[in-house]
């Protein structure tokens, strides 16, 4: 059963579309990973599923009830149970509070017991009783995250919205951070929602993946089947960023004019009139692989990776 299900989301900013009808489902203890060069409306998503900011159109639910129409006390239940980990935690650490003011905050909002607490949360991300009396300024980034990570598990959530959490972060402790996420999402039976511009980190710790383009979602289907045998032209790019890709890819074009059907027309090397006069919808090509594509890439047209 889905715990987080979206229909058809869009967010306008001003007379600007950054998501454009966009659909998907997280199950319970299920990692989806969103993923899309910048400019692509996945931060916009995980910020409109927490109603961080407010969608113009579409559905959000999580747990079987309906989040817009959420106010009061019922919003800050919701926001319970899904918590957000950021791309800059030192951004998103107050500089003037320490560890254990920071991580226990969600804890005093939601009227949930303290006691015992910031030793648990700082043993549960790999750090020390002895740091809760800390500041923020006085550890590296990667510790910083995992600061972040703990305050998000204060609440004890259901849900947890990674929003770009380790590209901030150097390779080596990426790793480590990737690690212990995936740890915690097996230990508590978390739902996440995996922000990031690099598939080969999403293809690590995503069971499935969606892949956006220009705010819309072009591509859903299991990580390594995604990964192995994608089947829009603009995940074929992607895949074939990965460092140590052997898929070649055509050349690619571009063209200046506006399309009003697929938004990847002007720069996918597969269009032709039908893409750039209507839109595709998302169809199944094997069990559980949708793409929106009118074209889609045949398993015979690229080597697998």
């Amino acid at each position: 059963m889905s715990l987080l299900r979206v229909k058809d989301l869009s967010v306008d900013y001003r007379r600007f579309r950054a998501v454009d009808q966009v659909t998907f489902s997280v199950a319970s203890a299920e990692t989806l990973g969103m993923v899309g060069e910048s400019g692509s409306g996945k931060s916009t998503i995980a910020r409109a599923v927490l109603r961080l900011v407010e969608p113009s159109a579409g559905e959000i639910w999580f747990d079987g009830q309906s989040v817009l129409p959420l106010v009061g006390t019922d919003l800050k239940k919701f926001r319970k149970r899904a918590q957000m980990i950021f791309q800059d935690p030192y951004s998103s650490l107050n500089p003037r509070r320490t560890v254990v003011q920071a991580i226990l905050e969600p804890r005093h909002v939601h009227g949930l017991e303290t006691q015992g607490w910031t030793e648990k949360l700082l043993q549960r991300v790999g750090l020390l009783a002895e740091h809760a009396v800390r500041f923020p300024h006085q550890f590296s980034g990667g510790q910083r995250q995992r600061i972040a990570i703990a305050r998000a598990l204060a609440s004890e959530p259901d849900l947890i919205v990674a929003d770009e959490a380790v590209s901030a972060l150097d390779v080596s402790i990426q790793a480590q951070v990737l690690n212990l996420l995936a740890e915690l999402q097996k230990d508590l039976g978390l739902a996440v929602l995996f922000i990031s511009h690099d598939l080969a980190v999403i293809r690590q710790v995503c069971s499935r993946v969606a892949v956006m383009y220009l705010g819309q979602m072009v591509e859903l289907g299991p990580a390594e089947e995604v990964c192995q045998r994608p089947r829009h032209p603009y995940t074929v790019n992607l895949v074939s960023s990965i460092p140590g890709s052997s898929r070649q890819v055509p050349p690619v074009p571009f063209s200046p004019k506006n399309s009003h059907g697929c938004v990847f027309a002007p720069r996918c090397w597969k269009a032709d009139g039908v893409c750039w006069q209507e839109r595709p919808p998302m169809k199944e090509m094997e069990q559980s692989h949708e793409v929106a594509c009118h074209h889609a890439v045949s398993l015979e047209e690229v080597t697998s990776v």
